[in-house]
C-alpha cells in the first residue's frame, strides 16, 4: 500500500505505472464527516430527497395527464409550481454546501454531483483517510475491500440512518 497526499504526483503514477494499491491522505475528510454528521445536514438531506421526489412526481403527473407539451388551461400554474420546487431545491443545495465551507462548499461534491477531485480519488486511491494515524484503528492483517459505488465511503446516505 502506497500512501500519498497528492493525487497527481504521488498516487497517479504509483497506480497507473506500477499497479500498486494506494491510499490518499485528505485532511479535509474530517471536516466533511463532521458536517455530514450534524442534525441540520441530515434534515437538509432528507428535505432535498423529498423535494426532488415531489418534483419528479409532479412533472410525471402533468405529463401523464396532458401528454408532452399539450396545451392546458392550468399549464401556467403547473409550470410555476415546478419552478418553485426547482428554486427550493437550489436553495437546499446551497445551504447544504455552506455546511462544509461557506465560500466553496464541499470538496467531494457540487450539489448532488461528484466533484472532479472525488472522481480522481475514486480512480487513483483504493482507500482514503484524514491522516496516517487513521490506520492505527485497524490490525496489520486487515484487508480493505474498496467499493466503486456512486457514493464516497464517508458520504451520509439514507441507508446510514
Amino acid at each position: 500500500l502506497y500512501l500519498g497526499d497528492n493525487l497527481q504526483s504521488d498516487l497517479q503514477e504509483a497506480r497507473r505505472w506500477h499497479g500498486w494499491h494506494t491510499g490518499c491522505i485528505i485532511n479535509e475528510v474530517e471536516n466533511e464527516v463532521y458536517a455530514q454528521d450534524t442534525t441540520h445536514f441530515r434534515e437538509l438531506h432528507t428535505l432535498r430527497s423529498r423535494t426532488r421526489a415531489l418534483l419528479i412526481d409532479v412533472q410525471m403527473a402533468f405529463h401523464r395527464r396532458d401528454g408532452p407539451g399539450a396545451p392546458s388551461p392550468s399549464r401556467e400554474h403547473e409550470e410555476q409550481l415546478v419552478q418553485e420546487l426547482q428554486a427550493e431545491l437550489k436553495a437546499i443545495n446551497a445551504e447544504m454546501s455552506s455546511c462544509f465551507n461557506p465560500q466553496f462548499g464541499g470538496i467531494f461534491r457540487t450539489d448532488t454531483h461528484p466533484s472532479l477531485f472525488s472522481v480522481a480519488v475514486r480512480k487513483y486511491a483504493d482507500i482514503y483517510m484524514k491522516d496516517v494515524d487513521s490506520l492505527a484503528n485497524y490490525s496489520p492483517n486487515h484487508k480493505f475491500y474498496p467499493t466503486h459505488a456512486v457514493h464516497m465511503a464517508h458520504d451520509f446516505t439514507i441507508i446510514n440512518n
